[in-house]
């Protein structure tokens, strides 16, 4: 006669299969956790070249807004198009264009 496993041991996972499931988790929490992070709107930068003759490639940036948290480049955020993590400070003092700045002879 067949014995019959009890209820919780019938459905176990293997090791490898509750390994699979971990890493789905995983990976389905920080897809939801950039998304959360980034500002949705965003657009499409056309290519152009520039006086000196560089070309710059097309791009992506997120529409303005009135925050500086939720851009691709900013610390904790991940640009989806490239998967490049931000590096800029959101909340650092931005410099003043019109600061004196005395010339260094050379």
């Amino acid at each position: 006669m067949r014995t019959r496993k009890p209820p919780l041991q019938r459905y176990a996972l293997s090791g490898g299969r509750l390994i699979f499931l971990a890493l789905i988790a995983i990976a389905f929490a920080s897809t939801t956790v950039f998304a959360q992070t980034t500002n949705p709107n965003n657009h499409q930068r056309d290519a152009y070249v520039t006086k000196t003759g560089t070309y710059v490639a097309p791009s992506h940036a997120t529409n303005p807004n009135d925050t500086k948290t939720d851009n691709y480049s900013a610390k904790g955020n991940v640009n989806p198009y490239t998967g490049k993590e931000g590096t800029k400070d959101p909340y650092a003092t931005p410099r003043d264009p019109y600061a004196y700045k005395p010339h260094k002879s050379k």
